[in-house]
């Protein structure tokens, strides 16, 4: 930890200096800084890593304090919400609006389509539309284990 903490202390120092540099040297830094979050994102991996084991041995999860209050670390799965039928979905929508498009356009994101706002609309049929999948470790093949924290109440 401390040669990762060096490191980045280093890559602020010189970091307050970008102006003075050629592009050369600019270039020369921000390749060391993708070396730098690399190494940054294998610590984190491995402190994530840590904790799901811990709390898999202890069978318990972890109180923390945050700036939003008292909350808990536990281990879930990672998952991932997709419209396997833009079409058909925007159909239904379409459908139970009335074909008011503002409405629908509410509904849209940069995957195509919100799943929250669509629940909200579809309701009982939203399942048809959206399909929640757990991430597979690419090691192991089963779910992901991430750390995740609970929603402030």
């Amino acid at each position: 930890m401390s040669d990762l903490s060096a490191q980045i202390i280093d890559l602020a120092d010189t970091l307050r200096r970008l102006d003075a540099m050629t592009p050369q040297q600019a270039g020369d830094l921000y390749a060391q800084a993708q070396v730098v979050k690399a190494n940054f994102r294998a610590w984190c991996q491995l402190i994530d890593g840590g904790f799901i084991d811990y709390m898999l041995d202890h069978h318990t999860d972890i109180p923390i304090k945050t700036a939003d209050g008292e909350k808990r670390l536990y281990v879930g799965t990672e998952k991932r919400t997709k419209c396997p039928s833009p079409k058909a979905t925007l159909e239904r929508l379409l459908n139970l609006t009335g074909g008011d498009l503002g409405t629908v356009a509410e509904c849209l994101s940069s995957g195509a389509w919100k799943p929250g706002a669509c629940r909200e609309l579809l309701g009982d049929q939203w399942g048809e539309c959206f399909t929640v999948e757990e991430v597979p470790d690419i090691k192991t093949g089963t779910a992901k284990r991430v750390v995740k924290t609970t929603q402030e109440e």
